[in-house]
């Protein structure tokens, strides 16, 4: 699948198919419960919130702004690398 910019970024594309297509393919979206990728992000930045993940990496991982200006400035060189190791690696839901 391929998403173009709205606005300049991909979120808007994609938030549209993750909650209109892919949500309802894997049976979570069933008119139960409302769930969307924005649930996804509230779960993730809790789950990494108790496994101790710097706050920063947390924010920088879901694309949050950087409130303080350690966060903007010194925040903006980090690779995807290291955003991997510090917090994908780290998600355990015990799915496959």
């Amino acid at each position: 699948m391929s998403l173009k910019k709205v606005g300049g970024r991909y979120s808007h594309n994609f938030g549209r198919f993750f909650n209109d297509k892919y949500l309802k393919q894997i049976g979570l979206k069933n008119g139960g419960k409302p769930v969307s990728s924005h649930s996804f992000r509230h779960s993730i930045e809790g789950y990494l919130t108790n496994k101790n993940v710097n706050p920063r990496y947390i924010d920088h991982m879901q694309g949050h702004s950087q409130k303080s200006i350690g966060g903007s400035v010194y925040m903006t060189g980090v690779k995807p690398d290291v955003l991997s190791k510090e917090c994908v690696e780290k998600i355990n839901w015990g799915i496959d």
